[in-house]
Parts: structure tokens; C-alpha cells; sequence
């Protein structure tokens, strides 16, 4: 089955529409993304947005071009933070998602500690 995409031009409102296309499962390709500025194409912080999608997501795709000014973007599944993140990064989602009904729903994990008190016997 051939995906269809929502095509949609410029960085206006990028956030949200990333957000919105991850919660309704829509397809998007964003051309002419601040093609006619100094500096074109996505930022540093929107390309680390996406690839945080990516993250939490079973089977996203994201393709960008050489330049940052086309994105491509299919997103996945949510499935939360199950790599070792920190939980602010969890907060940060639960912020972005505001269905979430706690933070807990990102189901984060944290990295074990050594407990030398537990561990002595």
C-alpha cells in the first residue's frame, strides 16, 4: 500500500505540526523549509526534536536533504522512552504530548545504581 503524504510548506508553527501529525498518524513532507534565509533549512534543535520522535517511536521515518529545507516524515508508534533516558527528557514528552495523563506513561527507565548498603551483606 503506497503511504500518502500531507504536503505542507515553511518552518510555521514546525513544532506543533510535527506534533500533530505524530498524534493523528499522518504522513507529512514540509518543503521550502527557510529556503530564502541566511541560514536554510531545519535547526539544530528541530532536527533533535525529530530524532526524539524517532526515539520513542517504533518505525518512524524521518529523510531530510542535504540542505534541511524538505523533510520527510512518517511517524510511528509510540512507544516511550525505553532506552536509559534521563527523566527529563520524559517530562519534556509529557509536555509535548498533553494526552499523557502522567509522566509515568513514557515508561522511563533509569540506569541501575549501586547501592552499597544493599549489596553488602
Amino acid at each position: 500500500m503506497k503511504t500518502e503524504y500531507k504536503r505542507l510548506k515553511g518552518r510555521h508553527n514546525f513544532r506543533q505540526l510535527l506534533l500533530l501529525a505524530t498524534l493523528s498518524s499522518t504522513p507529512i513532507i514540509i518543503d521550502d523549509i527557510s529556503a530564502d534565509e541566511t541560514w536554510p533549512g531545519l535547526h539544530n534543535n528541530e532536527i533533535s526534536l525529530l530524532r526524539l520522535f524517532q526515539t520513542v517511536s517504533y518505525d518512524c521515518l524521518v529523510q531530510i536533504n542535504e540542505t534541511g529545507t524538505k523533510l520527510k516524515y512518517k511517524p510511528g508508534i509510540i512507544m516511550g522512552c525505553t532506552q536509559h533516558h534521563p527523566h527529563a527528557v520524559c517530562l519534556a514528552l509529557y509536555c509535548l504530548f498533553p494526552g499523557a495523563p502522567h509522566p509515568s506513561w513514557f515508561v522511563c527507565q533509569e540506569a541501575p545504581r549501586h547501592h552499597p548498603q544493599r549489596d553488602h551483606k
